[in-house]
């Protein structure tokens, strides 16, 4: 399983992304599929260090919403996420 929350203003600005879209995940379970996947959850306090999943099986993911619900439709067929690339760097 994984735990996913919709990108937001917050998020955007603590992780100084530019994009407006996708979907940002906060927890992994241990040894499931998202886990086996390479998904990366957000870390410590401040949430730094989630992935961020802004397509999937090449459909773009507007939000929560929408991943969760291509999830469900497709929950018998393997599924590829993609994200952006995990360093992140902070303007200052």
């Amino acid at each position: 399983g994984v735990s996913i929350q919709p990108l937001n203003l917050n998020i955007q600005e603590n992780l100084d992304l530019a994009l407006t879209e996708g979907a940002y995940v906060t927890g992994v379970t241990p040894d499931g599929p998202a886990d086996d996947a390479g998904l990366i959850p957000a870390q410590g306090n401040d949430g730094r260090g989630g992935d961020l999943i802004v397509a999937i099986d090449g459909s773009p993911v507007q939000d929560t919403e929408a991943l969760i619900s291509y999830l469900v439709f497709n929950a018998h067929k393997q599924i590829a996420f993609y994200g952006i690339p995990r360093t992140f760097s902070r303007r200052i």
